[in-house]
């Protein structure tokens, strides 16, 4: 992997995100990842030129510029080793990254039910289209 720092990271996490949503990009983009030693969940969604909020699977070079982030952040002294990342750029293209650490994640809960509640909180009550599963 070429990126070397945090935010080289930071930077080809967008330009992936952004590349892998195309055309239909049409408002504000979220990468919503939980990570773990060696696991990673991570979906990109946003908005589309319908106004609907598209679900994306992240593939596979988008998660592993957020595990190779999650992996340099916590080596960094003083930082705190996160649990879940909200990655948004608004359709101002400003960047905003919210880190969820570890004591602040239900165990009781999975991604099925802290994902809903980030999609709340970036795009309001919204029509999510998921992936087609036999597509």
């Amino acid at each position: 992997m070429s990126a070397t720092s945090v935010e080289d990271l930071l930077q080809e996490i967008g330009r992936e995100a952004v590349a892998v949503a195309g055309h239909d990009l049409a408002g504000m983009l979220l990468v919503y990842a939980e990570v773990e030693d060696r696991a990673i969940s991570a979906d990109l969604l946003y908005k589309t030129r319908k106004g609907d909020v598209r679900l994306v699977l992240s593939p596979r070079p988008l998660k592993e510029f957020v595990y190779e982030l999650w992996q340099r952040w916590k080596a960094q002294p003083g930082n705190e080793e996160w649990r879940v990342m909200s990655y948004l750029v608004d359709r101002d293209g400003k960047l905003t990254v919210d880190l969820t650490y570890p004591d602040d994640v239900d165990g009781e809960e999975d991604v099925t039910d802290r994902r809903p509640r980030a999609v709340t909180k970036y795009f309001g009550d919204v029509n999510v289209i998921l992936p087609d599963p036999f597509a």
